[in-house]
């Protein structure tokens, strides 16, 4: 074991957030001494549960974590791939004066749909055509509106508070509703698109902009007026070709422009096959974990990288343009289990699929006894298990997905079959 950041005491906020527990696992494996902060019980806190320490501090709590963190002598802060704890971090690492890849304008600008949305538009970057300029409460006199739309918070994820409204009067009743999600109270409205999707994933490296990879988002539609949710994501992407042709560029200037010099960043986007459209991206890991992905096939780790930088304000030792290429290989797929409503109460072939060749990573996000609600339909809490795949041909990487299928089963307290 490498301790390489022996003498360092790292703080991570949220210990239950998707993630968490691999940023605990690296930073001890390299020698660092690991506290872990949020409101939850130990028992309910992942993370907590291997971390050297742990606080009961909600993370919400920057003054309190600010003070402790300076009585107990925390040399850095980090957190995973909740975008509250990562605007609380970068709050923390402020008052701290410590480092965090991401500074709070750059954040602002990556977080919010609405200013994502300008940017690309000023580099010249198609986006999803947003509504303006009507009055919720006389929808039926906006007669520039064509449905369907798309209605979503501007500073919302996870699917959280997105509604598709096929006229004016789901418009107008599922306002309020997704004004709930959103800190700034306000929405976006933007023309519905139906096409192909594509998850995009860049890394930064002192002020380089490396396209790392992309993927394929497949997505389907399980619940009337909601997003339809991903059930799998499968690497290389079929349109990798197009996009460095016609996008690569223009996306590294952009964030160039907004002045990104490290981390990892994800955009995702429609593509009909002879263009992108842009709809929104995210200045961190996001949650599918796709780190997993590109660890398994280039050796190299964007969340350890994230971590690395936060302990020693260098991505990696050395330059990576020269170690990623977007193209590979090998097939791989992040397979998505999705479930309706309910208690969990049995899960049952999690030992069978952990042993298939080429299952080589499997995340149980809700274990048994875990309640998925109605008001959770059409987010992605409906995402019950990730199982991380990989394979020579795409007919192989397909047949394992079908075993995947075929051998998992949820079960609710009540006895019925929870998959979708």
């Amino acid at each position: 074991m490498i301790e390489r950041y022996a003498n360092k005491k790292l703080l991570v906020l949220g210990g239950k957030p998707t993630g968490s527990t691999d940023i605990v696992k690296y930073a001890k494996s390299m020698g660092a001494y690991v506290i872990v902060t949020d409101y939850l019980d130990q028992d309910a806190s992942p993370a907590k549960q291997l971390a050297d320490e742990s606080w009961l501090v909600s993370t919400d709590d920057v003054d309190t974590l600010a003070r402790l963190a300076r009585e107990n002598g925390v040399d850095l802060v980090f957190t995973a791939v909740h975008e509250f704890n990562i605007s609380k971090t970068i709050e923390l690492a402020e008052r701290l004066e410590l480092p965090f890849y991401a500074s709070r304008d750059q954040w602002e600008n990556c977080a919010n749909k609405d200013r994502f949305k300008k940017l690309c538009m000023d580099f010249d970057i198609p986006v999803t055509r947003a509504y303006d300029g009507f009055d919720i409460n006389d929808l039926k006199a906006s007669d520039h509106i064509e449905y369907p739309v798309i209605m979503k918070p501007v500073d919302s994820s996870g699917g959280r508070g997105v509604y598709i409204c096929i006229d004016a009067d789901e418009l107008e009743k599922n306002y309020e509703k997704s004004l709930i999600f959103s800190k700034r109270q306000k929405v976006l409205v933007e023309r519905y698109v139906s096409a192909e999707e594509v998850a995009i994933y860049y890394i930064v490296q002192d002020g380089e902009i490396i396209l790392s990879m992309m993927a394929d988002r497949c997505v389907k539609h399980f619940c009337k007026g909601v997003i339809p949710l991903p059930y799998i994501f499968k690497f290389p992407s079929k349109h990798l070709d197009l996009y460095q042709k016609t996008m690569d560029c223009k996306v590294k200037e952009m964030f160039k422009f907004i002045g990104i010099k490290n981390g990892t960043f994800f955009i995702q986007s429609f593509c009909d096959g002879n263009q992108f459209t842009f709809y929104e991206m995210g200045y961190r890991i996001n949650g599918s974990l796709y780190y997993k992905i590109m660890a398994e096939i280039k050796g190299l780790n964007p969340l350890e990288m994230l971590v690395d930088h936060a302990m020693s304000g260098k991505m990696h030792e050395r330059q990576l343009k020269g170690l990623i290429n977007p193209k590979h290989d090998k097939k791989a797929a992040i397979l998505n289990v999705i479930v309706n409503p309910g208690e969990v109460g049995k899960i049952v072939g999690l030992d069978e699929v952990s042993l298939l060749n080429g299952v080589f990573d499997l995340m149980v996000i809700h274990k048994e006894g875990t309640r998925i609600l109605e008001e959770h339909i059409g987010t992605l809490k409906q995402i019950a298990l990730r199982v991380y795949t990989i394979a020579d041909t795409e007919k192989e990487l397909q047949d394992l997905a079908d075993k995947i299928r075929n051998t998992i089963r949820i079960w609710s307290t009540e006895g019925e079959n929870m998959l979708l």
